[in-house]
């Protein structure tokens, strides 16, 4: 999914439950399978015969059902802002190679475009197929990461281990019991230097951080751009490097990350000072701003 994820297991001590080793190995295979069936970088998955399929509806698995779902409601809960049907702009913008350079160009259809209108989706879980709209060419991006992130730790902690934390690219969500009886500690990296910008606890639930100094590309003018496309297809210009949320599921705070890093600051505030999510953003200036429920989940 264009970066390094790990995961964390603690325990299980019982008979009949499968080793922390055997654990982490199907956590491991699970990540790659996810990735198999949801990057663009393929033409042979699925996210990218949905992208093709002009209309028409396409078989698909149950974890790709529940990736579009996810992404439609991530649009109907921002009022259209997080929209994962960029594809065609991500890529105008540059960003055609994964940042693994893994040296695969993504294409999209050439009837794609920006915008669309998620409600148009249909998701038929008995047929088990969906059909997405022509022209709508889906890029999951985080949204794909925290919902991977949500499915592997459910997993585990049915599997056996008493608690688990799954990361992917620098995002993550953890549950069940803890390594430390005072929760997960996690450090919120600084977007402009090595080292921590600040440090979090949880007993469970999700970080995500979107930031325009990650992923970064040369446009097809020779100039340095970033992967977070706003309203008007163009990679989103409103002064902030990174914002951080912390909240239950990891496609909640990959969707709500997102928002005033597309809406601007104030917009983006006020949307999540509505939600009363803890959040945190770093201007381009390194000054720092947090919302009123940050000292929740800061010590």
């Amino acid at each position: 999914m264009g970066g390094n994820a790990s995961a964390v297991v603690v325990g299980p001590d019982s008979a009949g439950v499968p080793a922390p080793d055997e654990l982490l190995a199907q956590a491991e295979a699970r990540l790659r399978d996810l990735e198999r069936k949801w990057t663009r970088f393929d033409t042979r998955s699925e996210m990218s015969q949905l992208a093709f399929a002009n209309g028409s509806p396409v078989t698909v698995s149950a974890d790709t059902r529940a990736l579009v779902a996810a992404m439609a409601d991530a649009w109907a809960m921002t009022g259209g802002l997080v929209d994962a049907s960029v594809l065609p702009a991500v890529l105008t913008a540059g960003y055609t190679r994964s940042a693994l350079d893994s040296g695969v160009v993504a294409t999209a259809p050439k009837w794609a475009w920006v915008g669309a209108d998620w409600r148009q989706v249909v998701i038929d879980e008995y047929a088990g197929t969906v059909m997405l709209p022509p022209g709508l060419a889906p890029d999951p991006g985080g949204i794909g990461k925290g919902l991977a992130a949500d499915l592997v730790l459910a997993e585990l902690l049915q599997a056996g281990a008493t608690g688990a934390l799954v990361e992917i690219g620098g995002d993550l969500r953890c549950g069940g019991e803890p390594p430390r009886a005072d929760g997960w500690s996690i450090d919120v990296d600084h977007p402009m230097h090595d080292g921590a910008l600040t440090n979090v606890t949880l007993q469970e639930g999700a970080v995500a951080t979107s930031s325009t100094m990650k992923r970064r590309f040369l446009d097809r003018s020779g100039n340095p751009s970033h992967h977070l496309i706003g309203r008007d297809g163009r990679p989103a210009d409103h002064g902030l490097a990174t914002c951080t949320v912390v909240i239950g599921t990891g496609v909640l705070a990959e969707t709500l990350a997102k928002v005033p890093m597309l809406a601007g600051e104030e917009s983006g505030f006020a949307m999540l000072e509505q939600y009363e999510v803890p959040a945190l953003v770093v201007r381009l200036d390194g000054t720092v701003r947090k919302t009123t429920g940050w000292g929740r989940v800061e010590p």
